[in-house]
């Protein structure tokens, strides 16, 4: 018998009533806490690979992997964004009270919150892509690095914006992204995607 319910096509289909499902949270979540976990810490546990604390399940194994699989119908990055946009992943907004105004609360630090440790995280993860991406594209393997031995109007009347597109999108397709977020206007990012794809086909 497999470890892995089968997921239902339809994201709603064949769940429990919210009653239940309210209910089973709960259970589960009791049960988490009664283990000594916190969610923080349950969670880490669940993700982090055999370190020789503990002998991973096979249960684990396959639910984990499932999960961070291509068959999974709710994905890693969907998870993510609802963390983002969570209304307790930022500092909560000021409200004055009886005993003291807006300015005077005290507001979480919004460092050590969720949403901003997020965009941290992806910054970081985006600096290192781009950074990667910007060495291969300057490479002299690439046909695009000139030194001063062979600066010269023919090699600047060869260079082909087709060739440059196609090269992008194959060995720096995050850097293009980005430098094209920079420098167009969302609405007319569309356009170029289309004129790019046309060129490189």
């Amino acid at each position: 018998m497999s470890l892995i319910p089968t997921e239902p096509t339809g994201r709603n289909s064949c769940l429990p009533s919210p009653e239940a499902r309210a209910r089973n949270m709960a259970a589960v979540l009791s049960t988490i806490q009664g283990h000594k976990w916190t969610l923080a810490s349950f969670l880490r546990d669940l993700f982090s690979p055999d370190q020789g604390k503990y002998v991973t399940s096979q249960m684990q194994i396959q639910m984990v992997s499932y999960f961070l699989g291509p068959c999974s119908t709710f994905g890693a990055d969907e998870l993510t964004e609802m963390m983002y946009v969570h209304k307790y992943s930022k500092p909560k907004c000021a409200r004055a009270s009886q005993n003291r105004s807006a300015q005077e609360v005290v507001r979480e630090n919004r460092e050590n919150m969720a949403q901003e440790k997020l965009q941290s995280w992806a910054i970081s993860k985006v600096k290192n892509l781009v950074d990667a991406e910007a060495t291969i594209m300057s490479s002299k393997e690439t046909g695009f690095h000139m030194d001063r031995t062979h600066r010269s109007w023919e090699a600047i009347e060869s260079f082909s914006m087709e060739d440059f597109f196609k090269l992008a999108d194959k060995r720096g397709p995050a850097l293009l992204q980005i430098l094209t977020a920079a420098r167009i206007p969302l609405e007319n990012e569309q356009k170029l995607i289309d004129i790019c794809t046309w060129k490189v086909n």
